[in-house]
């Protein structure tokens, strides 16, 4: 009798076993924390790497480059765009520019960009006609053989303009010192009217 009771018993122990291990297997893996997935998704922008890529001054070529001398801004509620990439500047616009002209002058060029977002309006902007004033005291305007006339006149909807505008200076000794310059200039809308002037301030250092 005893045998047959240590035999029912003996089997009972084996049953759980195996349930447990049945448990045990079909559990699912343990996922990672909520918070550890947030923080490898969340990796933080290097906000000082990316401001001193965008301010870089870069010295080829024969110019000093100021990338992170940009300027952006609208006319007619959005309907005509423009920007400014940067403003480069140089102590030789002959070598520069690879011309007789000008030999050993210096100039400052500004990277400019228009475009009409409409789809059913023109309008018209001469940036080739802008004044450009220089914290070292100049006031000049393009310099008619090197700037570029694409630029200017009528914009039909949905064209993009862009072109270098250069500006030949006559009494800065040398461009390094320029530490600031203001571009003035007029955008229209068809057949010449409704005029705005703009002036955008552009720091180089």
């Amino acid at each position: 009798m005893r045998k047959v009771i240590y035999s029912a018993a003996l089997v009972a122990l084996l049953l759980a076993g195996c349930g447990n291990e049945e448990k045990t297997e079909a559990q699912p893996e343990a996922k990672p924390k909520v918070e550890e997935t947030v923080a490898k998704e969340a990796k933080p922008v290097d906000d000082e790497e990316a401001l001193k890529a965008a301010t870089e001054t870069v010295e080829e070529d024969h110019f000093i480059k100021y990338r992170g001398a940009e300027w952006q801004g609208e006319y007619d509620n959005g309907g005509l765009t423009f920007k400014i990439h940067g403003v480069s500047v140089t102590n030789d616009i002959g070598k520069a520019y690879n011309v007789q002209a000008n030999p050993g002058h210096k100039a400052v060029q500004i990277w400019f960009e228009l475009e009409n977002t409409t789809a059913d309006k023109k309008y018209e902007v001469y940036p080739d006609q802008a004044t450009l004033v220089t914290s070292t005291g100049e006031q000049v305007k393009p310099d008619p053989f090197l700037t570029n006339h694409k630029i200017a006149g009528e914009v039909y909807e949905g064209v993009t303009k862009e072109g270098d505008i250069i500006f030949a200076l006559e009494n800065t000794e040398d461009v390094a010192d320029i530490e600031s310059v203001k571009l003035v200039f007029n955008a229209y809308s068809e057949n010449g009217e409704n005029a705005k002037e703009f002036e955008v301030d552009l720091q180089l250092k």
